[in-house]
């Protein structure tokens, strides 16, 4: 749905934002769809031994995250989950 200029200037900041974040999850989920794709691809004309998972391929933002999210290093995956939690405010700002 296209928002004409008029619309766009009644959004509150709250509903701009729900928009936003709704158009970087479906890109994000183009991405993934293009991702796949090419793994297909590419693990069929790979001989066994070669062959790489989607993530090894064409890593994503979201896959930095849930990296970051998982450590198996207890200290270390607070501090990282910190400073993604102390990114997003300032992104956000949400301070």
């Amino acid at each position: 749905m296209q928002l004409l200029p008029k619309e766009f200037f009644r959004l509150t900041w709250g509903q701009y934002n729900c928009r936003v974040r709704g158009w970087m999850r479906l890109d994000e989920d183009k991405w993934e769809h293009t991702r796949l794709l090419y793994s297909i691809l590419y693990n069929v004309n790979a001989d066994e031994k070669d062959r790489k998972t989607p993530a090894q391929l064409l890593p994503l933002r979201k896959d930095r995250r849930a990296a970051l999210l998982s450590a198996p290093d207890p200290v270390a995956a607070e501090a990282a989950r910190r400073a993604l939690i102390e990114r997003i405010k300032k992104r956000d700002n949400l301070n």
